[in-house]
């Protein structure tokens, strides 16, 4: 009995022991944890707010360290020297305006890409059950920007992204990066600032919808930055002392159909030499019969891309053509410009008398391939046709 006694004793003295060894070491370990994130919080310099109703006070820091998100979870920003950099939009509203502060510090640049409609995931929460960040796919949902004024500069791509319709800019923005406003969905951008203004190259390509660029006064312009805007009509602000770069959009083979022209009924013409050259026809494609005059100006020739279907270089065999049904043209049309029936199907064309010179390109990929033309015309480009073409000369 005293030896099971003495045993008992023993066993619970050792396990009191082994006990009070395990708090302890947990007391230990607790402490250097608490020691180890306290560390952290005063030593880093990126600092992640609350994302979601997930706790992350207990988070260690997010992947993307370099990229901080605002108290409402949809800006992701830099700071560097005092300032902010907006480098995303996370959120889902169509209408937005960027804050003009983050924790006190101005927001002076919005960051390459930053409104773009791209697939990409952000860490979102702290998930601390299997301790892991939480990710979240996002998809551009961006209409109408107002962008907060003390913004000075706008980065490569910022807003290339189709479902953007228009975007206020401050009068603080004097530099636009490369690509900023390429593809999307924008008619009119105007730049309010009383400094020149700095455009990089293709800022505004591909905009199909953008009807007008200005500003007081930009200090250089690659007109490369609008290659595509089929629809643009002009760019205010080109001065003596701009800095031009690129091809004009009338020499170079990009489709900007109506630069310069003006609108007369279904009719854009733009006046050359003293005549006006027809732009763009919006009427109906069935019967088309080109006037002789416009608003008092004769009609002389018919410009570039006048009546192509999409762009150069693309798959021309996927595109919608237009379907051009009768073309008349009047006598007093001397000129067809380059690429002005590109890529469109024609079924019936009758050619001016006095014809005398049609541009290359003019005439391929229309899905026709016999031609009567008279023979005034003694000035054909090469690669007017597509291959295999017939052309019956007849005299006026």
């Amino acid at each position: 009995m005293k030896k099971h006694l003495k045993t008992t004793l023993l066993l619970a003295v050792c396990i009191s022991l082994l006990a009070g060894c395990a708090q302890n070491d947990t007391a230990s370990d607790s402490a250097a944890d608490a020691s180890s994130q306290s560390e952290i919080s005063s030593t880093s310099e990126t600092k992640t707010s609350a994302m979601s109703d997930t706790s992350v006070a207990d988070a260690p820091t997010a992947p993307a360290a370099d990229a901080l998100v605002t108290a409402d979870g949809n800006f992701l920003y830099e700071e560097c020297d005092g300032s902010i950099t907006i480098t995303k939009y996370v959120g889902k509203s169509e209408e937005i305006t960027t804050p003009k502060e983050i924790n006190g510090k101005p927001v002076t640049k919005i960051g390459e890409n930053a409104f773009r409609c791209e697939y990409m995931e952000f860490p979102t929460a702290y998930d601390s059950e299997c301790g892991d960040w939480i990710y979240v796919p996002y998809f551009g949902n961006a209409k109408h920007i107002v962008l907060s004024e003390g913004i000075t500069e706008l980065g490569p791509y910022a807003f290339s992204d189709y479902t953007i319709e228009s975007v206020d800019i401050p009068s603080t923005v004097t530099i636009v990066g490369e690509g900023c406003f390429s593809e999307c969905s924008v008619k009119c951008i105007e730049f309010p600032s009383e400094q020149p203004v700095s455009v990089g190259e293709g800022a505004f390509e591909n905009s199909k919808e953008l009807e007008r660029i200005s500003a007081k006064e930009f200090s250089e312009f690659d007109w490369n930055a609008v290659g595509y805007c089929e629809m643009l009509v002009g760019v205010d602000g080109i001065t003596e002392n701009t800095v031009l770069t690129g091809e004009h959009p009338l020499q170079d083979d990009v489709l900007c159909r109506r630069f310069g022209a003006v609108q007369s009924g279904d009719w854009w013409y733009r006046i050359v030499d003293g005549k006006a050259e027809i732009a763009d026809y919006t009427g109906d494609f069935s019967k088309i019969t080109v006037p002789s005059e416009l608003d008092g100006y004769t009609v002389n020739s018919i410009g570039a891309f006048a009546f192509s279907t999409g762009m150069v270089g693309d798959d021309v065999d996927h595109q919608e053509k237009k379907v051009l049904g009768s073309i008349v043209m009047p006598d007093t049309v001397e000129k067809i410009g380059r690429y002005a029936f590109f890529n469109s199907t024609i079924k019936e064309i009758v050619f001016s008398p006095n014809l005398k010179e049609i541009g290359h390109h003019a005439f391929q990929y229309t899905h026709r391939y016999d031609y009567e033309i008279p023979d005034t015309a003694d000035y054909i480009l090469e690669e007017t046709f597509d291959y295999g073409t017939v052309i019956t000369h007849y005299s006026a």
